[in-house]
């Protein structure tokens, strides 16, 4: 990420370029922290050679809850995976029915309405 930050500034280093680079850095933030807090203090130093700051990382509302009870890890977690498993479980139940749908038609066209 430094590296791409040099490149871009290179080629122009004005106010617009900065917050930029500030919002890029705050858009992947949420990746390091609390896991890497090696990571998240060069993230914060990089952000203050840009003249600005990054704001720490919340969780949305749905998951805020578990933070006190589970701890920043687990409810992080659950932040990104619970969405993947929902969205899983949507797609094999619509496949579901599409296959028994189509079995039905099949069944129906083979031998008749019942």
């Amino acid at each position: 990420m430094r590296i791409h930050i040099q490149a871009l500034r290179s080629l122009e280093d004005s106010e617009r370029v900065r917050r930029a680079c500030l919002t890029y850095l705050q858009n992947w933030y949420h990746h390091f922290y609390p896991d890497r807090l090696d990571l998240v203090a060069e993230l914060q130093s990089l952000a203050a050679e840009l003249q600005g700051h990054l704001e720490p990382a919340h969780l949305r509302w749905k998951y805020a809850w578990m933070k006190p009870v589970l701890g920043w890890s687990a409810a992080k977690w659950a932040q990104s995976a619970l969405p993947e498993a929902k969205n899983s479980l949507v797609r094999r139940w619509d496949k579901a029915m599409f296959d028994l749908e189509s079995r039905e038609a099949s069944h129906e066209s083979s031998y008749g309405p019942r």
